[in-house]
């Protein structure tokens, strides 16, 4: 953090309860623009929250203890800031890591960052990559109006805060890895959860009830939500669980609302013989 080419910045570091040496680490850097607070263990979403209180600068920016900045991210998300005064919220690609490789390969045609016209339109139907929190910074403001992490979730705390986000401002994109972000630490938990349902989810039904999604959103957030869906029911499908991945098929796939591909897709894994699947994962190889 402290090898930023940006240095007008404030580090706010939330022991939230550690039982390693990480306090006493972070009490032995001198650098004044570094402050440690504690607190009892109460999870990430906590801990976040703690920071944003904490903070005084105008744009709150996250980073897991595993996680990484490049040295260029604080910079050119300010930069970015103010090229597109209208975007609260401003991120970047994160590198996937995973021991010395990394996973997710550029794939992006433009290199100049973007203002979004619909980021749920951008991840459902333009490929887009969704944001990961050790890669992106928000406006102060924008908490008080979409709200704060939600305490007590397992699992999917980002993403519900994020599509809160979403309905709330302009978001803008850097197309570049600006940020690494360690699979070891965080998969795990990810793997022990992925039957439940998503908090998100529960956001999204009240949000939608409540009428607090924009209108011109309500589309893009119902193919979002699809897209999940779809991805649950292939997910199955591919670990073998075909009668599963059907019954969420015709029982919870709003067909007309459906992103077309992913689920011509999914009915092909869902339906095709076992040996064919195979045969076409072993050619992918």
């Amino acid at each position: 953090m402290l090898s930023q080419t940006f240095s007008d910045f404030e580090v706010i570091v939330v022991d939230d309860g550690s039982t390693d040496r990480s306090p006493s680490i972070v009490e032995s850097c001198k650098d004044h623009r570094v402050r440690l607070v504690r607190q009892p263990n109460g999870g990430v979403s906590a801990a976040r929250n703690r920071g944003i209180a904490e903070t005084q600068g105008e744009w709150i920016a996250f980073l897991d203890a595993d996680d990484e900045y490049q040295p260029e991210f604080l910079r050119k998300i300010r930069k970015c800031a103010e090229r597109f005064s209208t975007a609260g919220a401003i991120y970047s690609r994160a590198a996937w890591m995973k021991g010395q490789s990394q996973l997710n390969m550029p794939q992006d045609q433009v290199n100049e960052p973007t203002l979004l016209a619909d980021y749920l339109h951008f991840v459902v139907y333009e490929k887009g990559y969704e944001i990961n929190s050790s890669a992106v910074a928000a406006r102060r403001d924008i908490f008080s109006r979409a709200g704060l992490f939600p305490v007590g979730i397992k699992i999917g705390e980002d993403s519900d805060m994020w599509l809160r986000v979403a309905w709330t401002t302009n978001i803008a994109y850097i197309p570049e890895f600006l940020s690494i972000y360690h699979m070891e630490a965080g998969v795990s938990n990810w793997e022990n959860h992925q039957e439940e349902e998503p908090y998100w989810i529960t956001t999204y039904r009240q949000w939608q009830t409540q009428g607090r999604i924009p209108q011109q959103l309500l589309e893009s957030s119902e193919a979002y939500y699809q897209k999940y869906l779809l991805e649950k029911s292939l997910g199955q499908a591919l670990r073998g669980r075909k009668a599963e991945a059907r019954w969420v098929l015709w029982r919870d796939v709003n067909w007309l609302a459906a992103p077309k591909v992913l689920a011509l897709k999914t009915m092909f894994y869902a339906y095709a013989p076992g040996s064919v699947v195979r045969s076409l994962r072993r050619c992918r190889r």
